[in-house]
């Protein structure tokens, strides 16, 4: 008989972790007075682009290592509304690979965790500035980057 992986042994473990903080703004809400779907990527953006500012990966990190890395991959599961004023708590986690890929999880709650408003993955390929080609494997900065991140998030 097949038995289902239970979700610790499924799910990919995350390495690093950041939390941010946001509140729903008016023009985000829609005719039905709940945020608008699409919103939501530009929340995983808040929490990406927090995450990379403390951790020294954002864009401009990677643009001065002469790379960029473009989104190949989105997902979301709504799981609740947000609505125009509630304040919104984004859980953004690397999940490392072995693939040259930059890989986030993220959970979007109500600041004391309670209610789980949409949870999220982003995918990232990394390519090279000047000729645009996705890099086969990560560079050895990359490794000496993790390696620091994750001492200094003990």
């Amino acid at each position: 008989m097949y038995a289902a992986p239970r979700a610790s042994e499924d799910a990919p473990q995350s390495v690093l972790r950041h939390v941010t903080e946001l509140e729903v703004r008016f023009n985000e809400v829609d005719s039905y007075h709940i945020v608008w779907h699409g919103h939501y990527v530009g929340y995983l953006e808040v929490g990406r682009e927090a995450f990379g500012a403390k951790y020294e990966i954002g864009y401009q990190h990677l643009l001065d290592r002469g790379v960029r890395a473009p989104i190949v991959h989105v997902d979301i599961d709504y799981r609740r509304s947000l609505k125009y004023g509630d304040k919104v708590r984004i859980v953004t986690e690397y999940i490392e690979k072995p693939q040259a890929k930059i890989c986030f999880r993220y959970t979007l709650t109500s600041l004391d965790g309670r209610t789980v408003y949409c949870r999220g993955n982003t995918e990232q390929v990394l390519q090279d500035l000047d000729s645009g080609r996705t890099l086969p494997s990560f560079p050895d900065w990359h490794y000496q980057w993790l390696s620091r991140a994750k001492k200094a998030d003990r």
